[in-house]
């Protein structure tokens, strides 16, 4: 800036509270600088420091520094009086002296770059994390947007929720803001990687996040400053690498699934139809690689319709269960049998005890996949209630169905036809166990019955678990963590060909590898493929019972629809025990598996490697960094473009239904209105008016 012969710069004016705090440069050839103050308000308590020392540089520059503490008269117009030693003033208001210095980074040119982009948009809704008015400055006033909703941990005037960062999806709604807005927030939070995962998911598909932070700027706001960021440190945190990770991971938990489910298929149609050979090794594993094989080919050639009956097989295998527990404590329960040939330590022993523990895990899926439903809960103020109700029915059938595995087959010589005989089809030994009890006809009809049921299940959870691998490469490819034709879609079946060749190969592959193992004992093929499957769980599990230990201390005062009982008053904190009790027994168990079970030791780690050696190679062959983040196509932010109706050709089967309905969307959104075209063919010989 310059005034009156003089040439000045305000490297830094910060507002922070009742101080002002203002730095920089002042250059003249012919003279020193003496005296720079503020003035403009009454009762302004102030040091400053003017020509005490050269600016490197720039030739001829003399540093200065004010500090300023203003009570509540503080104001933009402000003025700054600099003052040589021959005489010479010249002022500029604390707005000038701003509006300057922003004129000399590139980095603000960005900022008003991204407020320019958002009030384009005058639809648009726009999130500020951590946006009080801490300052006396609330940065709504350099938006024009539809909703501005300010989120912080502290209670303001202008904050509209109060909430956790860490956790935003808990406090706002999935996908529903185009921009998301950050400022100074992200050095004082403890994670900032789970809150770079939270803004992406409140984020619309084709949103913006504009963040900045600092670097250098000394510690402050005690004892909650954490963290101080570089360029590259962005990188670290917005990045796709820790995505593929997860996401590499996924995609062999719905592998072992297809594998599992398809391996114990015909061990219950065996049963039902009293076929032995379908239950003898290789042939199970041959039919469950050809109904792999078989899966694939029909999700290649159409889109199923099995999804329909889900709900249905669902309360089928519920009422099965129930089933079996009522004829089996009619018929079979035995306390006596319960406990006869159980003696812990010798018979089981500790070791086998030690190596069983984890893959008793496996059963908890189901507890976990009650929990994911608490997202679809239509009245959240019932949860955890029902959850708890849920997870009880959950434990309950699987204690149930146990007593009654026992009942059936007693522990004789420290074995049971359980773990050897019907290993691969647990309800239908409980079936074996009830037909001498009942009429021959019922006998009959509940072996088919139970085994049929058992199929269905089996096969409904394995094309779930095709389409979520499907799904989730989809997403890997167009983020260019796949190769490319994983991210292409088929126009008719709406799935990638190259992913289902992928599960094929894959399922396939392990099922045919592990045969060997077949025979092995307790190291045998259905063991190897859940130790893997345990790994994750288990690592999950841990996790969640250390977050909730954590946020008892780090935020003791947030509101919690529901508060684990039983804690103890310990550093200054409530200490969960259960949480507790719960993180010492999942890491116990871990350990275990890790120590017992050599496909988790050996199998998860080289699933990993494989899997980063195929992001390096297809990062380095498209270009992009291994830690760049790359936008999907339908991510891209498209052009504002202004349309007052949407032309749709009609078209049968669910791809036209799929079409109408994102026209629909699209034309809510944009107050559109939709104009359907159904095409007629008329032949050359009738006239128009027949």
């Amino acid at each position: 800036m310059r005034r009156a012969g003089l040439e000045f710069v305000a490297d830094q004016v910060t507002k922070f509270f009742d101080t002002v705090y203002i730095r920089g440069w002042l250059r003249s050839p012919d003279d020193r600088l003496a005296t720079v103050t503020l003035t403009g308000a009454a009762d302004i308590q102030q040091r400053s420091t003017a020509g005490a020392e050269d600016y490197p540089g720039v030739d001829g520059a003399q540093t200065f520094q004010l500090q300023a503490l203003l009570g509540r008269h503080f104001s933009w117009d402000l003025t700054v009086e600099f003052r040589t030693s021959r005489g010479r003033r010249v002022c500029a208001t604390l707005q000038e002296l701003s509006d300057d210095r922003i004129s000399y980074y590139s980095s603000n040119s960005v900022g008003a770059a991204f407020v320019a982009r958002v009030n384009a948009q005058p639809d648009a809704r726009v999130l500020d994390v951590g946006g009080r008015d801490r300052s006396q400055f609330d940065r709504r006033t350099l938006f024009n947007v539809k909703e501005y909703v300010v989120l912080d941990i502290v209670p303001s005037a202008n904050v509209d929720v109060v909430a956790d960062a860490h956790e935003l999806s808990r406090s706002l709604e999935p996908e529903s803001f185009d921009f998301v807005v950050s400022s100074s927030v992200f050095e004082h939070l403890l994670m900032p990687w789970k809150v770079a995962l939270e803004i992406n998911r409140v984020l619309k598909p084709g949103g913006m996040a504009y963040i900045t932070t600092a670097q250098t700027v000394g510690l402050h706001d005690m004892p909650w400053d954490f963290l101080r960021f570089s360029d590259t440190s962005w990188d670290g945190i917005f990045n796709d690498l820790t995505g593929f990770v997860v996401g590499w991971v996924l995609l062999l938990d719905y592998v072992i699934v297809i594998a599992l489910t398809t391996l114990f298929v015909p061990h219950y149609l065996g049963a039902a139809v009293e076929s032995v050979t379908l239950r003898r090794a290789p042939y199970d594993t041959l039919v469950a690689v050809g109904l792999v094989i078989g899966l694939v080919a029909m999700r290649l050639g159409f889109r199923p319709s099995i999804y329909r009956f889900g709900i249905v097989l669902a309360v089928l295998d519920l009422a099965t269960q129930l089933l079996l527990i009522v004829l089996g404590f009619s018929f079979l329960f035995s306390r006596h049998g319960l406990a006869s040939g159980v003696h812990f330590g010798t018979m089981p022993t500790w070791g086998a005890l030690a190596f069983a523990l984890p893959l008793a895990m496996l059963a908890y899926t189901g507890i976990e996949t009650v929990a994911n439903l608490s997202e679809e809960s239509r009245r959240p103020e019932e949860l955890p209630a029902n959850l708890f109700r849920a997870v009880g029915a959950v434990i309950t059938v699987y204690v149930l169905i146990a007593v009654i595995g026992l009942s059936a087959f007693p522990v004789a010589g420290g074995t049971t036809a359980l773990g050897s005989e019907w290993r691969r089809a647990p309800l239908m030994g409980i079936v074996a166990a009830l037909m001498p009890h009942l009429p021959w006809l019922l006998g009959d009809a509940l072996r088919v019955f139970v085994g049929f049921s058992g199929v269905a299940i089996l096969l409904l959870a394995a094309t779930t678990a095709i389409s979520g691998f499907s799904r989730l490469a989809h997403s890997l490819g167009e983020h260019r963590m796949l190769p490319a034709p994983f991210g292409r879609l088929h126009h008719r079946t709406l799935v990638s060909p190259q992913s289902l060749i992928a599960i094929a190969v894959i399922a396939g592959g392990l099922l045919i590898a592990t045969e060997p193992l077949h025979n092995h004992g307790l190291q045998g093929q259905a063991t190897f493929l859940t130790s893997l499957f345990s790994f994750g769980i288990l690592i999950a599990f841990s996790a969640a019972q250390l977050a909730v230990i954590r946020l008892r201390y780090s935020e003791p005062d947030r509101f919690r629809p529901y508060r684990v009982p039983f804690s103890l008053r310990l550093f200054g904190g409530d200490l969960p025990l259960p949480a507790v009790l719960g993180a010492v027994l999942t890491i116990f168990v871990f350990v275990l598996t890790m120590a017992t079970h050599p496909a988790a030791r050996y199998g998860g780690p080289i699933w990993l490697v494989i899997g980063l050696v195929v992001y390096g190679l297809v990062r380095s062959r498209g270009g992009a960094g291994l830690l760049q983040q790359v936008v999907a196509s339908d991510e891209q932010q498209l052009p504002d473009v202004r349309f007052a109706s949407i032309l749709v050709p009609m078209k049968l089967g669910e791809i036209g239904e799929e079409m109408m309905a994102t026209a629909v969307r699209i034309a809510q959104d944009r107050q559109a209105s939709v104009i359907a075209l159904n095409v007629i063919d008329v032949p050359l010989a009738r006239q128009l008016g027949d």
